[in-house]
């Protein structure tokens, strides 16, 4: 039994480790204005797996061959929390109230106040370091936004530049807003992935001191 046990442990470790190592096909859309909207599509082989939605509604596909399975419609997971992402709820009013509180916490002039030099240089060479990973695909990235400091935005064109040189194939438009503060954005990503390399590039930014300060003051500004 004991030995039974070890080898079906050591085929599912197996398992894992290559879904890991094996390269994946994917496609990545991010469009934001005044909402948050979005399409994840990664594909091996003759599976699929599919996340596309909004701020408050999410729909998630799984498909073989040709055939489609929505997550949501899995009678076990009816009762769950993914059912109520994946359909909007009957009360229009209710979920337009979450909207707008939410947006009214994500105010994107108050977070510009924290991006001081030292944060700026962090989030950009992390920038550069994942853009460079994906410089063989193809990526489109649109901006029309603007910070509360010029001094900020003179920041931004020095490091646009190190951006234009990685990119092999693809596009990048900016265009500064000098009216007001706000962001507009639109991101498409497509090509291949080798998940352990990129999880490693996510991982050293997202667990080094200076991110964990920034999400800290991050966290105090959407709080109050």
């Amino acid at each position: 039994m004991l030995q039974f046990i070890f080898i079906l442990f050591a085929l599912i470790l197996f398992f894992l480790i290559t879904l890991l190592l094996i390269p994946y096909d994917y496609k990545i859309n991010l469009a934001y204005a005044d909402d948050l909207k979005y399409l994840m599509l990664i594909k091996f082989a003759f599976i699929s797996f599919k996340i596309k939605g909004k701020l408050l509604s999410t729909e998630l596909t799984i498909s073989f061959f040709d055939y489609n399975i929505n997550l949501a419609e899995i009678p076990f997971l009816k009762n769950k929390d993914l059912s109520t992402l994946s359909k909007p709820k009957k009360s229009k009013g209710s979920d337009k109230k979450k909207v707008k509180s939410f947006k009214n916490k994500i105010n994107f002039k108050e977070f510009s106040l924290i991006i001081n030099q030292e944060n700026f240089s962090h989030i950009f060479k992390f920038l550069i370091r994942l853009f460079d990973y994906f410089k063989d695909t193809l990526i489109k990235i649109k901006l029309n936004f603007s910070l509360s400091d010029p001094y900020y935005l003179g920041l931004f064109f020095a490091y646009y530049y190190n951006f234009k040189k990685i990119f092999k194939k693809g596009v990048l438009e900016t265009n500064i807003c000098w009216q007001e503060t706000k962001l507009k954005a639109d991101l498409e990503l497509t090509g291949n992935v080798i998940v352990i390399r990129l999880l490693w590039i996510l991982i050293s930014f997202l667990f080094s001191m200076k991110t964990l300060r920034l999400l800290k003051q991050f966290y105090k500004i959407a709080k109050n």
